[in-house]
């Protein structure tokens, strides 16, 4: 089922033109083969023992808390239903998930919100920590696409997490999650179909630039 379909099913909720934003897309990043072979960036990261590793760092106090900011983050999303409904529903399209050593931040440039740093088999996800703080960008995300803090921050773990389950590629990694929102808008009713429908409309637009610039 597309979104248009889906929409048309519910009765044209409206959802489908958020899609158009009025600025280009605010773009994450997938940073392949930066780890651990040696990574330019300021970087600090918790490992899944709760050992910190700080690298490159001319902040590394400031790298260190956001680190553990970041993997609080990452463990209340993977603890939460709507990130036990995502792994699930990768898992059954067959994915194999990378190894994830670790969670952490970096500074990834000013415009990227978070990544996964990987050498294809194991890597680290970090929150983007230059200049603003990841929260920060969360809400970014959201005034640019119309929709609450939470909801971006849904849209954001899931996105990095369509990477650690193997689709490399921005245009392939929007696409997978944009079946996956439009999967639980089908699902869910209320203001929880709301919510899947548009960040189903926001992964369609975000997968159309991908596909356009690209």
């Amino acid at each position: 089922m597309t979104l248009a379909s889906l929409e048309q099913a519910l009765g044209g909720t409206g959802y489908y033109a958020s899609t158009t934003a009025p600025e280009p897309a605010l773009p994450f990043s997938n940073s392949v083969n930066h780890f651990p072979y040696g990574n330019p960036l300021g970087l600090s990261y918790v490992d899944q023992k709760g050992n910190v590793t700080v690298q490159n760092s001319d902040r590394p106090y400031e790298h260190i808390r956001e680190a553990g900011t970041m993997e609080q983050i990452v463990n209340e999303y993977l603890r939460s239903a709507e990130g036990h409904k995502f792994i699930q529903y990768a898992q059954s399209r067959g994915n194999n998930f990378m190894e994830l050593l670790g969670v952490g931040a970096a500074d990834l440039g000013e415009n990227v919100v978070a990544a996964v740093m990987h050498d294809g088999e194991k890597g680290i996800l970090v929150g983007n920590y230059e200049g603003n703080d990841f929260y920060s960008r969360v809400q970014q995300l959201a005034r640019q696409y119309g929709i609450d803090s939470k909801a971006a921050l849904e849209y954001t773990l899931t996105h990095e997490f369509g990477h650690v389950a193997g689709y490399d590629t921005e245009a392939r990694n929007e696409a997978f999650i944009k079946d996956y929102f439009i999967e639980r808008a089908a699902e869910t009713g209320g203001a929880e179909r709301q919510k899947y429908m548009q960040l189903a409309a926001v992964a369609e637009y975000r997968e159309q630039e991908a596909e356009r610039t690209n």
